[in-house]
């Protein structure tokens, strides 16, 4: 079973959070995910998905701790907040990887989550692929750009995979997460094609941080 913290919210979520509730007009993105995932109780799939993330040697007493000014109410994130925050609506993340000069590289890239690992397709002969080939280890941001602001670190390792079938799922839970369901398929039939593969990353640490300028 899988969990993709995506199906949580929208590209113009409602303020309130409510989980499923659209007001954008995509409707309900879990009819895709019920085709491309199995089904199992939710409460497994989110046991499965904490058990999968503190197995690989970290958990929430391992997030990275900030010091934080005197009168701020800034909050570190647990790895439950931290996985269900980078999954939430169509949050882009920003990838970073190290090129073969060791020049730093950013861009971003449209992601689901999925039992404790982020998951991205990539062209098979970009530079971004041909650099994580060479050095699996990479990170990546995902925040919030209006007040009080929060964002989510991950570092960790990826693993490129060239299996057409798990691609276009995944590109297709990525195209009902950003583009809305009516052009899920669509999307995901574009961006499985040849010349393409899937990226797992695997977390080997989250670093999570709400309320940034949330001050008393």
């Amino acid at each position: 079973g899988r969990r993709c913290h995506h199906l949580q919210g929208s590209p113009a979520a409602r303020a309130d959070g409510a989980a499923g509730t659209r007001t954008d007009g995509y409707g309900d993105c879990q009819g895709v995910a019920a085709r491309y995932r199995p089904t199992i109780p939710q409460r497994l799939r989110s046991e499965k998905a904490h058990r999968n993330v503190e197995g690989r040697g970290f958990d929430s007493r391992h997030l990275h701790a900030f010091r934080c000014t005197k009168g701020t109410r800034m909050r570190p994130m647990s790895t439950s907040e931290a996985l269900d925050f980078l999954g939430e609506g169509s949050r882009t993340g920003k990838l970073a990887w190290v090129a073969a000069d060791g020049r730093p590289h950013v861009a971003p890239v449209w992601f689901i989550v999925e039992d404790g690992d982020l998951l991205f397709a990539t062209g098979t002969r970009s530079g971004k692929a041909l650099a994580m080939r060479r050095e699996p280890r990479v990170s990546l941001v995902v925040d919030t750009e209006t007040p009080p602001y929060a964002f989510v670190k991950v570092d960790g390792v990826v693993e490129l995979i060239e299996d057409s079938e798990d691609l276009r799922r995944v590109s297709t839970l990525a195209g009902a997460r950003y583009m809305g369901p009516d052009q899920a398929e669509s999307f995901g039939e574009r961006n499985s094609g040849p010349g393409e593969c899937l990226v797992r990353l695997r977390p080997t640490s989250i670093t999570g941080v709400r309320g940034v300028a949330d001050w008393d």
